[in-house]
């Protein structure tokens, strides 16, 4: 959750720290944040407006909440480096089938939809359950794509450099999309068949937010 932005005020609105600190701390999400953030019910949701001074980009608005609930909420944070079970983005048994972004070649488009330089898109439609496109675009980019797509840790360990288009396209025409994250197993077997990559369990060293405590916050 990001903070609604008018003019030069910031606020968060019917919020849970376990929504604001993930924010404040920039820990993207399928990262663990650990510790015991279950505020008692008559202070669990509250809301936070703020008044930005100037123009101040998101990473100093970050920092500013952080200010503010170590201020209000007496928030104790640590970073701790932990072995966590993630998914590794690594070579296929064949040779990646992946086509590396060439200046000045013809742009990649979806259905007639460009997909923008530098991004990767969700381009699913009910013919395509699950369709996303990338447009010269790192496997570090890849990885994070996937991490939101499965809502768990992805780590690039593919060893690939440079910049690539692709397309990964999976599921059946009219099939319902849970309203959860898809199968990982889907996403395997659609990364070796259509670019020659593998996402595979592995043990990795893995940077942990843990929350020491904090308590019920002033009024200002």
């Amino acid at each position: 959750m990001v903070p609604r932005r008018s003019g030069n005020r910031v606020s968060m609105h019917n919020i849970t720290l376990e929504l604001v600190i993930p924010y404040a701390y920039h820990v993207p999400r399928g990262y663990p944040l650990e510790g015991d953030l279950d505020a008692p019910d008559d202070w669990k949701w509250f809301d936070i407006e703020a008044v930005a001074p100037g123009s101040p980009t998101d990473d100093q608005i970050r920092v500013m909440f952080q200010s503010l609930l170590e201020d209000r909420f007496k928030l104790r944070v640590h970073h701790e480096t932990q072995q966590r079970e993630v998914y590794a983005l690594v070579p296929g048994k064949r040779k990646p089938k992946l086509k590396e972004w060439q200046l000045g070649e013809k742009p990649l488009s979806v259905r007639d939809r460009p997909v923008p330089e530098g991004t990767m898109g969700n381009f699913s439609s009910r013919e395509e359950p699950y369709h996303v496109a990338g447009r010269k675009v790192p496997m570090t980019k890849l990885a994070s794509y996937l991490r939101l797509m499965l809502r768990t840790l992805v780590i690039d360990k593919t060893g690939l450099s440079g910049d690539f288009d692709l397309e990964l396209v999976w599921g059946s025409q009219g099939e319902e999309r849970p309203s959860g994250p898809p199968d990982p197993a889907e996403v395997a077997a659609a990364l070796q068949a259509q670019i020659g990559l593998g996402l595979v369990r592995s043990k990795e060293p893995i940077d942990v937010l843990v929350v020491d405590r904090f308590e019920k916050p002033s009024a200002k």
